[in-house]
């Protein structure tokens, strides 16, 4: 080829674009492009010498020179003269890009003069594709052919163990990954995915202790290819199909579509996917032996999915198969594609794949076997590390690389250039040097060998100095090892705050990675590798209120093990209102202090720091809270018993090496929060007790109230008028509150995880949230009816019998005396939960890919409802004479109680997201008793009263005691039903 012309490809504007110093033209639809040989221009030649002004005789000629050109799709650039396109001749030709191959074919341009080979180089040649309106269109099943020509058996019906192929039309798909799920429906299992499976000598493998085996691909993978039309497929439209003539082989094998020299043959393809299936008799539901199976059709990055449900195939069970061309090998999950779709592929200067490892594992940041054309090069690998020890060790690999010096077009060439750590200048990087002395060792050890630990006011400061934070940087064309650490810094070069960035400790939202941008480069390909180093800071919080030691005890090993194995490293303290109310104390004695820093003021800051950790100098318990447990009360009591909780909070950094516990900081800076709510608590509980609301008049004429004299005389011995009004005063209703008993464990840190997209091979730096709850009991409460009491308020003979009862009862017999007829209704509900959730990496809601490796419970409750019934008669009455006591006794009682409860469960496992149900049923129990009762005293001692003293009762010794008791119990066992478990969602791995 003349060294003075040039190839210049075209497209108009509207019709594509063209990038010359790539050598790639790109339609937006088929269709063709202008390619022209055209003279270059260059400044050494040399003007013409000037001429006479003479008028020709005829128009000059154009360029003549018999161009032959190759014009043919790309599997490899080999080609040769005679590969040339006959069809093509001249300086300025119009090639044709078939329709049929549009998506992610490449076509190779490329003009020879006579006799002259191919230089199959970019800079000689164009790459040419069309991109096209993807699109799936339909779906067929066929029987099972070699030739790929079986007939349709859509919604037809085939038997287990049988081979079929499924054939899915595309258009502007060429080349490309398409994923293929098999949906399943019968009578019991509706819209189940069937995953593929291999087999080995026609025997699946199975786990031990499994049934079936690893279904973690769910999916055919399978690139989209062109085949020559069938009979059946000439009559399909094109809503259906994409069809078109490609010129033929002279091998005849269409699969190369190279054009032949000589005689051109034309043949008409169809864009589409072949994908032969086994029909698993492991897809048999056990309890239905009949299947219908249709496909759903995704492109790898989602943005197409087209479900087939009316293109199905019924399956069937029949012991008499025969065998079946699959059945030993099974189903072929991944089949790997051998088209090329990236022009990037056929540049000098390259490399097969990047890889970045760390502690963590190795993660596969570019393989140019995954590439489409419009792969971006930019990539961000995130860190998570601290400072000098827990710095975090870094290496790149380049792999498969090639340099060639003679071939390559940078300047300067690429060999000794393909890294670029420019970005590490400015951050105390140094590269290795050996002859300059400056060598990265493997593990460079500090200065201060071993542990030691400071510890100053509230900050603890300790660190492990085996090895240290190496600046050096060992650097190749193929390979980059460095340690990355991030620093806490806290001021400028100029000692200003960097209030975002500490804001980022505090907040970890907020936090700033540091950024370390490497450019790898060579003809073929260039990445950006953003290493981004995200701070290693980890808070943890921990709460405890009227909780026993046992469950804290529980709850703490249950989030250590949902925590990565990290516990509740603080212990926790206890906080009550006198406490706080101090706090208060302290800060207004500290007012007027914070103005302009002077040495009074560092003084009276540091008193006010001393009188706060004295405060605050109580014993901590490490192993658990030391708070009084209590079960029930009134709401009063539980008031009083909100004033006491066991609270701490503790931040970690540089690989847990570095922590302060800020609760003494936190508590004295939001007390106004805290004593806020307290009042409102407590209006509250006035409003409960009706303390704002104008009690009516019951004093009667004299003005007293007979509850203020009731209440004044309650500890007399002797039967007045006044214990005979208390008595009468039955309360109708009753309530006792089960108390809460409440456990919380927290932390919240950067963790590095991969991503919730299953297409996604690049982890991230992720904020973790894990949260840990336990309430036992949630909330309860005990409601207490007097039938009877409730019964004489609606009815007024009722109400005469029972008053005239208490009235009998308090005048004939003895104070414990009593007729019971009552209803007590328990209810109270129960939580327990774990919820972990990344960014990044999501959480079991959101993770469809393999969310959970083993079952996972995330939230735990139960509510449990009880009714007791209790009738009650017991009579007592007491006698004494001289020096003797007789007290006679009768009781008979009947009680019977029953109770119902549900428990649910939200978990994941192995097979996705579900919720589970438990019904218990308490059983009834029915218990009845007669109770007799004598006893007979001799009093032994006289108790004087002392003036203005209470009497108090004599004592006697015990001469007879007798207490007959007669009872009898029936009932029903308790019983608890589980039931199935409801699926939320189905796991599709990659899908």
């Amino acid at each position: 080829m003349s060294d003075n012309k040039k190839l210049v490809v075209t497209i108009p504007a509207a019709k594509g674009t063209v990038d010359v110093k790539s050598a790639t033209a790109v339609l937006k639809e088929a269709g063709t492009v202008r390619a022209e040989m055209k003279h270059i221009h260059t400044m050494v030649e040399k003007a013409p010498a000037p001429a006479k002004l003479t008028i020709p005789m005829k128009l000059p000629q154009g360029d003549q020179t018999p161009y032959r050109w190759i014009w043919s799709m790309l599997r490899t650039l080999t080609f040769k003269k005679t590969d040339v396109n006959d069809a093509l001749k001249g300086p300025l030709v119009f090639p044709n890009f078939p329709k049929i191959v549009e998506g992610g074919g490449l076509g190779w341009l490329e003009p020879l003069v006579e006799g002259a080979e191919p230089t199959n180089s970019a800079a000689h040649g164009y790459f040419v594709a069309a991109r096209g309106k993807p699109a799936v269109l339909s779906a067929e099943w066929r029987e099972f052919a070699p030739n790929n020509d079986g007939k349709i058996i859509t919604k037809g019906e085939k038997k287990f163990r049988e081979s079929v192929q499924l054939h899915i039309y595309t258009r502007a798909m060429y080349g490309q990954e398409i994923k293929i799920f098999l949906m399943g429906h019968n009578m019991i299992m509706s819209d189940d995915n069937l995953p593929p499976w291999e087999r080995t000598a026609g025997k699946a493998e199975i786990e031990k202790g499994k049934t079936k085996p690893d279904d973690a691909i769910k999916h055919f993978t399978r690139q989209v290819k062109i085949t020559a039309i069938l009979k059946d497929e000439t009559t399909r439209g094109d809503a259906l199909q994409v069809t078109d003539f490609v010129v033929k082989d002279k091998d005849t094998k269409a699969k190369d579509m190279k054009v032949a020299a000589g005689t051109i043959t034309y043949q008409n393809f169809v864009q589409k996917v072949i994908v032969d299936v086994f029909l698993d008799d492991l897809w048999k539901s056990d309890s239905d032996s009949k299947l219908e199976i249709y496909p759903v059709v995704k492109t790898r990055d989602g943005k197409i999915s087209k479900e087939f449900d009316k293109s199905f195939l019924k399956i069937k069970e029949d012991p008499q198969v025969k065998e079946s061309p699959l059945m030993y090998g099974g189903n072929k999950p991944v089949l790997a594609g051998d088209i090329p779709t990236n022009t990037q592929r056929f540049q000098p200067c390259k490399y097969g794949m990047i890889t970045v490892e760390d502690k963590d594992g190795t993660q596969t940041i570019f393989d140019e076997n995954v590439l489409d054309n419009r792969s971006d090069g930019n990539r961000t690998f995130n860190i998570v590390a601290g400072s000098e020890t827990a710095k975090k060790t870094i290496k790149l690999s380049v792999l498969s690389l090639v340099s060639h010096d003679d071939e390559c077009t940078a300047t300067p060439k690429h060999k000794g250039h393909v890294i670029d750590i420019s970005s590490f200048g400015a951050k105390d990087y140094q590269t290795e040097n050996p002859k300059a002395g400056i060598k990265r060792e493997a593990e460079k050890e500090s200065a201060a060998k071993g542990k030691f630990e400071i510890k100053a006011n509230n900050y603890k400061f300790k660190r492990d100095t085996n090895a240290a934070f190496s600046g050096v940087i060992k650097v190749s064309d193929e390979e980059l090892e460095f340690d990355a650490q991030y620093k806490y810094n806290f001021f400028d070069e100029n000692n200003h705050p960097l209030f975002k960035r500490i804001l980022g400790y505090l907040w970890i939202p907020e936090a700033q990675a540091d950024h370390f941008p490497v450019t790898i480069q060579s003809c073929r390909w260039k990445h950006v590798i953003d290493f981004a180093v995200y701070p290693d800071i980890k808070w943890t919080a921990a709460l405890a209120f009227n909780m026993e030691k046992a469950d804290f005890d529980a709850l703490k090993t249950k989030f250590a093990e949902a925590n990565n194995g990290k516990g509740i490293k603080n212990a926790l303290q206890r906080f009550t209102m006198n406490r706080l109310e101090g706090v208060e104390k302290v800060g207004k004695a500290a007012e007027g202090r914070f103005s302009k820093p002077t040495p009074v003021l560092d003084h009276h800051n540091e008193q006010l720091g001393m009188e706060l950790g004295e405060m605050f100098a109580l014993p901590k318990d490490k192993d658990a809270p030391a708070a009084p447990v209590k079960t029930k009360g009134k709401f009063a009591e539980l008031l009083e018993l909100l004033k006491e909780f066991d609270f701490s909070i503790k931040v970690e950094w540089n690989n847990d090496t570095e922590s302060v516990d800020p609760i003494e900081d936190m508590i004295a800076k939001y007390y106004h929060l805290i004593k806020g709510a307290w009042h409102l608590v407590q209006e509250f509980r006035k409003i409960i007790h009706g303390d704002h609301t104008t009690k009516a008049d019951t004093g009667g004429d004299d003005g007293k109230d007979p509850d203020e004299f009731i209440k004044k005389n309650a500890d007399s011995s002797d039967k007045n008028i006044q214990g005979l009004i208390q008595r009468m005063q039955r309360k109708p209703f009753e309530y006792e509150l089960q108390f809460p008993k409440l456990g919380l464990a927290a932390s919240w840190y950067y963790e590095t995880m991969p991503p919730a997209e299953g297409d996604s091979r690049l982890w991230g730096a992720g904020r973790t949230v894990l949260v840990k709850l336990n309430a036992k009991p949630l909330v309860g409460i005990d409601l207490k009816w007097d039938f009877l009491e409730l019964l004489c308020r609606r009815h007024p003979i009722a109400y005469a019998i029972l008053k005239a009862v208490d009235a009998l009862l308090y005048i004939c017999a003895d104070d414990d005396s009593k007729v019971d007829v009552s209803v007590t209704i328990s209810g109270k509900i129960d939580l327990e939960a774990t919820f972990k959730h990344n960014t990044v990496g999501g959480n079991v809601f959101t993770r469809t890919a393999g969310s959970s490796a083993k079952k996972e419970e995330l939230i735990k409750g139960g509510a449990v409802v009880s009714v007791k019934l209790e009738c009650k008669l017991y009579l007592s009455k007491t006698a004494t004479a001289f020096k003797v006591k007789v007290v006679v006794a009768l009781g008979i009682g009947l009680e019977g109680s029953s109770g119902l409860g549900l428990q649910a469960t939200i978990g994941s496992d192995n097979n996705g997201l579900y919720v589970g149900l438990d019904l218990i049923f308490e059983g009834i129990k029915i218990e009845g008793y007669v109770e007799a009762k004598v006893n007979v005293g001799e009093k032994t001692k006289e108790v004087k009263k002392k003036e203005g003293e209470p009497a108090k009762p004599a004592e006697y010794n015990k001469m007879v005691d007798v207490n007959p008791k007669a009872s009898f119990e029936i009932g029903i066992d308790e019983k608890k039903i589980s039931l199935a478990k409801m699926y939320l969602t189905k796991k599709e791995a990659d899908g």
